[in-house]
């Protein structure tokens, strides 16, 4: 069975980098994967796009063990923000079992280059295929929007400037 696991992160804001934080992949039971594709150590402004994917061997079956990758950001500056996607493909046996589905994180423990402390990771909605809006309070706006599948899920993650009319986020009087 083919599968697309994979994360995109694109920075189309006027003036933020971010810096890695960290990316992992994991996985239980037998090898049969690892990353395809890893990030730089920054999402630089205006159109700059960071990958983090895995791959399958051939001839092995995702119906032996279950995947995760992750990866963080952080908005370096007075007050660091840490944002991060984690991807989990659970164990299928011939498309029969949990489709795959994805978790969200924000924190202030910024450490660029650095997985502690270990993100808390939210559920990112109630259906995998539902985008997700990180709060208001960011500086700038960030939405991932998945494509899901019964067995792939690749999140793209769009990081913007707050529209002027709406400088304070959404909801902003």
């Amino acid at each position: 069975m083919a599968f697309a696991f994979q994360m995109q992160f694109t920075n189309l804001s006027a003036r933020t980098i971010f810096q890695l934080g960290a990316y992992d992949f994991a996985q239980g039971g037998h090898d049969n994967g690892g990353i395809q594709q890893a990030p730089g150590n920054t999402l630089s402004p205006t159109a700059g796009t960071q990958y983090l994917s895995v791959f399958q061997k051939t001839g092995s079956s995702i119906a032996e063990n279950w995947m995760d990758i992750q990866c963080t950001w952080v908005l370096t500056g007075a007050n660091p923000v840490r944002f991060g996607v984690k991807l989990h493909f659970p164990a299928q046996v011939f498309s029969i079992g949990t489709d795959p589905y994805w978790y969200v994180m924000q924190d202030t423990n910024a450490v660029p280059g650095s997985a502690d402390p270990p993100p808390d990771w939210i559920h990112s909605g109630k259906s995998p295929a539902d985008p997700y809006a990180w709060p208001s309070t960011l500086p700038v706006q960030i939405i991932a929007t998945p494509q899901a599948t019964g067995d792939s899920l690749v999140v793209g993650v769009m990081i913007t400037n707050w529209e002027k009319h709406n400088a304070q986020g959404p909801g902003a009087a």
